[in-house]
């Protein structure tokens, strides 16, 4: 049994067009949706403002739901159990007087 914790951040299509266009691209997945540039994870983390804590494991894009689905370590995130399939977690912004973004929550 893992005592790891993780959940899945999901993406939809107006969110990709604002923060992720120019790195996450449907033609670097393969026909299964995972992603092969696996170089962009760090790009990814950073842009979603994630803490330091929290690992970019995989990123897939979900072909009916038109979604991207990042997949993510943490230890404040829920319990994964073998078998299961991953909770989806989101990532609460607000917007700063100065114009910058800043990670208020992560909702699990």
């Amino acid at each position: 049994m893992s005592d790891e914790h993780g959940g899945v951040i999901c993406i939809d299509m107006k969110n990709w067009h604002e923060k992720f266009d120019d790195v996450l691209t449907v033609d670097a997945v393969t026909t299964q949706g995972m992603l092969y540039e696996k170089g962009v994870f760090a790009e990814v983390h950073k842009r979603l403002l994630l803490p330091d804590s929290y690992i970019v494991r995989g990123i897939f894009y979900e072909w009916m739901h038109r979604q991207w689905q990042i997949g993510v370590t943490g230890p404040d995130l829920p319990l994964l159990i073998e078998g299961m399939e991953y909770p989806q977690i989101t990532p609460v912004y607000q917007r700063n007087a100065d114009g910058s973004t800043s990670l208020v929550r992560i909702d699990t």
